[in-house]
């Protein structure tokens, strides 16, 4: 129960408030783009010394579509949303379960999967926006840490594997122990 309020829960609403703060950033900016377009349009169309103005009209539009590609708002919303719906499956999965230690493994594991995949695909957009960028300093530190990071999860899974076969063996032991007191 604690795992799951304190990871798989919290994980939850935290994707969801921050989908939600994106996608009103994403219609900010959405009618700030139109609101500039449709300005430079009108001026377009009254013509004459207001027609100056069409150019800096652009210019912002430009600037403010620029921005929102910059800040990949769109790919973090269908990033975030993707880990809003696998944690919604599995905290649905598990409220609807009977709750064996069994149960809780897998949960545990699909979630720690789901956040690592998103903590991934997170770098790959990372390494995508400094290669577009040539910023080849930066970028082979990026591969460096990301190289360490998965050196150490890679790690960590085989220590949970070592726990897990721990568990089970201690497990066995007991329930052999326990079928021999019997017979």
């Amino acid at each position: 129960d604690e795992y799951f309020r304190y990871r798989l829960q919290n994980q939850l609403n935290w994707h969801n408030k921050k989908i939600n703060q994106y996608k009103y950033e994403r219609r900010s900016m959405t009618i700030f783009i139109l609101a500039a377009g449709g300005l430079g349009s009108v001026f377009a169309a009254w013509g004459g010394p207001l027609s100056l103005w069409v150019a800096l009209t652009s210019s912002i539009t430009a600037a403010l579509i620029g921005w929102q590609e910059l800040r990949r708002v769109d790919a973090t919303i269908r990033n975030y949303s993707r880990v809003l719906v696998e944690l919604t499956i599995l905290s649905d999965h598990w409220q609807n379960l009977e709750q064996t230690q069994a149960e809780f493994y897998k949960m545990v594991r699909s979630t720690e999967e789901v956040l690592w995949s998103q903590n991934v695909q997170y770098t790959k957009f990372m390494q995508e926006a400094l290669q577009e960028s040539n910023l080849d300093d930066e970028a082979s530190l990026i591969n460096r840490v990301i190289n360490e990071s998965l050196t150490s999860a890679e790690r960590t899974k085989q220590a949970m594997a070592v726990q897990i076969a721990d568990f089970t063996r201690e497990t066995l032991e007991e329930n052999e122990q326990i079928i021999e007191e019997t017979l």
